[in-house]
């Protein structure tokens, strides 16, 4: 009668030992290559998200540049229309007199003459 015995080691023969190598090999790189196929899925999510949100911040900051553009094309007609509304032939007159350094402009070539009144600039009253 056997009441125990222990077991220290088993061996398996080598050709069942070679393939049940193998096969936990294959095992654990098919699980190998699913965590990586997992892991480019998560990735080329991130990529998506990310590339959304530079979009939508592109879209945006070309819309508050088109507002910007606008609103400074309003500000400058409504300047233009105010400057419009002031000028007089006297004010362009007088400008004209103020910046005037009091020297005749001098033109070179083809020997015309320009036309220039200073009538008003001539007072026909004092002499």
């Amino acid at each position: 009668m056997l009441v125990s015995f222990g077991i220290r080691e088993v061996h398996l023969p080598d050709p069942l030992q070679q393939a049940l190598d193998n096969k936990i090999q294959a095992q654990q790189q098919a699980e190998q290559q699913r965590y990586q196929l997992e892991q480019a899925k998560v990735k080329a999510e991130q990529d998506k998200v990310e590339a959304q949100g530079h979009a939508q911040a592109v879209q945006a900051q070309a819309a508050g540049d088109a507002q910007a553009t606008l609103i400074k094309a309003q500000a400058q007609a409504e300047a233009n229309d105010l400057l419009a509304k002031s000028l007089t032939a006297e004010l362009i007159h007088y400008q004209q007199v103020q910046r005037w350094d009091g020297h005749l402009p001098v033109f070179a070539g083809g020997g015309a003459t320009p036309l220039i009144d200073v009538s008003g600039l001539v007072s026909t009253t004092g002499q």
